[in-house]
């Protein structure tokens, strides 16, 4: 039997040390996704400043858009299944939910470090660099920094950032852990239905908790679900469709606020309002105060997952519905679902610019980096690049150059 590429990339990154290291994996052949986008993109990109990050699963990248003078650019980083991605003063956090699952750390080093660290202040360049890596110089660079590694079974899906404090979503278990900086975690918070089964709570997904509307305080702060019968480990699939099984929690509570939806994603605040991806069926929609109602602001063309917001714009990421994952989606044509974002201008509630992947799969979540109307990955300049910064780009606590 013919192996399609989408196997082909299920089976990436399936080695737990391996996954260590993040090697380049050699069974698939990469070629740089291609992109379709509306033409008020690019403008649109421009009048609002600013880079967005977008996590693609299935394609294990986490790409950066953002527009050069009037044209877009795209840059991609290879992650392992990234999911949750989350900025906040120069830190980009991206958690990869492959085994072991890891939270990646990138800092934005502005020009000042970059300036001090440029290819011509070092003296053992090789040959012919020079040139080609200070032009990479003009936008600041996300350089990583640090990994965090956390069980393989955790299925880490949204990481935000509440006061300081890193917590993650642990989908596989049923909760919501707090992560030490140094490593290692904690359990913070779980929804109150999981309570009854003692210590199983813990041991299987029932739930598929995936993510989290950050509040002041995890007590203010809002969870979506598949479901919140946990009667049987991912219990949606009884009769294999999870179709208005899906709810939200309420952080102070620890209980199911409302119920009705079909695989909701992406719970956010904005505005004082609680936004979500009803993601089956391919909405954004609002949840009105204590789960009183529940409004569809737009329909999308594809499996919606993904939110942030900008100005007056609402970015939402869209997924291709894989056909033995029809049921997942009853509210989609699966035939006519697509991979990748759209700006719904939450004035008109319409969807008035596009970019899509059309031989992508699936979108987890996007990230503005507010403020940022530039970025760069370390491997936009080719393959040798994440070499070359690494070995030569540092910083230390002084903001003096560190050769």
């Amino acid at each position: 039997m013919k192996q399609t590429k989408l196997d082909q990339i299920k089976r990436m990154y399936r080695d737990d040390v391996k996954n260590i290291t993040m090697p380049p994996e050699k069974t698939l052949k990469r070629t740089l996704p291609q992109i379709q986008a509306s033409k008020n993109l690019a403008p649109l990109l421009s009048k609002l400043k600013t880079v967005i990050a977008v996590t693609l699963e299935y394609e294990h990248l986490l790409a950066l858009v953002s527009v050069s003078g009037q044209k877009l650019n795209i840059q991609y980083l290879e992650i392992p299944h990234p999911s949750g991605v989350f900025f906040k003063d120069n830190n980009l956090i991206v958690s990869s939910t492959r085994s072991p699952n890891q939270i990646l750390f990138f800092k934005l080093l502005d020009k000042k470090f970059r300036s001090e660290t440029t290819p011509s202040t070092l003296v053992n360049l090789r040959a012919g660099q020079t040139n080609e890596q200070a032009s990479h110089t003009a936008s600041p660079l996300l350089i990583p920094i640090k990994t965090i590694f956390l069980p393989g079974h955790f299925s880490v899906h949204d990481v935000v950032d509440i006061k300081n404090n890193l917590y993650v979503t642990v989908t596989g278990l049923n909760f919501v852990a707090k992560i030490h900086p140094d490593g290692g975690f904690e359990r913070a918070w779980n929804p109150k239905c999981v309570d009854r089964l003692g210590k199983k709570a813990f041991t299987t997904n029932y739930l598929q908790l995936n993510s989290i509307a950050r509040g002041k305080t995890l007590g203010e702060s809002f969870f979506t679900a598949f479901s919140d019968k946990p009667t049987q480990e991912k219990p949606w699939k009884e009769g294999y469709g999870p179709k208005g099984k899906g709810v939200v929690f309420e952080g102070s509570s620890r209980e199911t606020i409302y119920r009705g939806l079909t695989c909701p994603h992406s719970v956010r605040k904005f505005k004082q309002q609680l936004w979500l991806c009803d993601s089956g069926m391919g909405e954004l929609g609002i949840l009105e105060p204590k789960g009183s109602s529940y409004t569809t602001v737009v329909k999308a063309p594809g499996f919606t997952r993904g939110l942030t917001f900008l100005d007056s714009y609402a970015i939402v990421g869209l997924s291709k519905v894989i056909p033995q994952y029809e049921p997942y989606a009853p509210g989609l044509d699966a035939r006519k679902s697509q991979c990748g974002i759209v700006f719904v201008n939450l004035k008109s509630g319409r969807i008035e610019a596009t970019l899509t992947w059309p031989d992508g799969f699936q979108v987890y979540d996007i990230q503005t980096l507010d403020g940022v109307p530039s970025a760069t990955l370390p491997v936009a300049s080719g393959s040798d690049a994440m070499n070359y910064y690494l070995t030569y780009y540092g910083w230390d606590r002084n903001g003096t150059k560190n050769e």
